[in-house]
């Protein structure tokens, strides 16, 4: 079936009686599959389809009102003779309150444990970036031994191609009137900069890989975006598969859509942003989302929860929605990235051989 069309009447009976077969109760009490039958006793006039009707509700009334019961092998310490004859069910006084399964909200917030398994192998194509400042061609250091160093995350776009902010690897400050690097700075800091891959794990103190001469490939400020050669020594490293469309998100819209964020907070181990991570806002231009960020966060893949990468994250903002509340509280931030479709459209234009590059890159990719 096409996204977008509806299921035709038959499937879509089958899909909802499945749904009504798995969750015997909501968290309210309603029973979906009693209020279905209900529904069709009073809608239909076929005498003969009442009769079969009436005999399924008053089945699905009687386990409504029957409690709870179970055997002694359910329950660790129960003994055989508990209440009942040995092998005999029984009720016991803890089960007494107890129901069928609900789900609690409005919508199935449970996920396939694939999630999880992407969510793993997509991990291996995000790498922590640490840029070592020049200054007029010349390396900065703090003290003699303490390099001027910023951490950044990216993550490979294409075979042999990773991704960040134009930001992490300016490593310049606005907040304390810095400029941007000179060009010639601009590209020392790229091809000085340090990737490492599966930093997982705060004991592990391999150090990272220079990318090297050359290592410079497109920029662009506005978009804030760096495409950066990655060393063979990496080995494959299997780019993330890219969405074609953006995520959109009116502010009129309740929220709903989720993205996560693989990142490297403060150029920490790796974390996943994944809780309280609804879209706000989501355009040609931005998206913008309340998953949890740091510095050192930005230049991270915006994931949907197929793992494909919606916007590469670049910083936060005051949130879009003045309005917006999240557990009660009333939100004042927003994280926010580049969309990936304008990121494809610029290289499209401006650069069409990296541009090749991604797309027959990601032609291989296993969804």
């Amino acid at each position: 079936m096409l996204p977008g069309f509806p299921l035709p009447p038959n499937l879509r009976l089958r899909a909802d009686l499945d749904f009504m077969n798995r969750v015997h109760n909501l968290v309210t009490g309603e029973v979906p599959l009693a209020i279905f039958l209900s529904t069709m006793i009073e809608s239909t006039g076929d005498a003969a389809a009442i009769g079969v009707f009436e005999t399924a509700l008053a089945k699905v009334k009687a386990l409504e009102q029957a409690p709870l019961v179970v055997t002694p092998e359910a329950i660790p310490g129960a003994a055989a003779d508990d209440q009942v004859q040995p092998g005999g069910p029984y009720l016991t006084t803890a089960n007494r309150e107890v129901s069928w399964e609900a789900q609690i909200s409005e919508f199935d917030e449970t996920l396939a444990i694939r999630y999880l398994r992407m969510g793993t192998r997509a991990a291996g194509s995000v790498f922590k970036i640490v840029i070592h400042r020049h200054i007029h061609g010349e390396a900065e250091f703090i003290t003699d031994d303490r390099p001027r160093l910023s951490n950044g995350t990216g993550w490979v776009i294409a075979p042999g191609l990773g991704i960040t902010n134009h930001h992490v690897v300016n490593a310049r400050s606005a907040l304390f009137g810095e400029g941007d690097a000179t060009v010639d700075d601009f590209r020392l800091q790229a091809e000085t900069a340090k990737v490492r891959f599966d930093y997982f794990e705060v004991n592990d103190t391999a150090d990272g890989v220079v990318l090297g001469p050359g290592a410079l490939l497109a920029s662009d400020a506005e978009l804030d975006f760096a495409l950066l050669q990655l060393p063979n020594t990496f080995g494959i490293r299997l780019p993330l598969r890219l969405r074609q469309q953006k995520i959109g998100k009116r502010l009129d819209q309740p929220l709903g859509t989720r993205v996560n964020v693989l990142q490297h907070p403060n150029g920490s181990p790796m974390r996943l942003g994944f809780r309280n991570n609804f879209v706000v806002l989501g355009d040609d231009n931005v998206l913008a989302y309340l998953t949890d960020t740091a510095s050192g966060s930005s230049g991270s893949p915006v994931c949907d929860d197929a793992w494909s990468v919606a916007a590469l994250h670049y910083g936060s903002r005051g949130v879009s929605d003045q309005n917006l509340k999240l557990m009660g509280r009333l939100v004042k931030q927003e994280n926010v990235g580049t969309p990936i479709p304008q990121i494809l459209k610029h290289l499209a234009a401006n650069h069409a051989r990296l541009h090749k590059q991604i797309v027959d890159g990601q032609a291989g990719l296993k969804p």
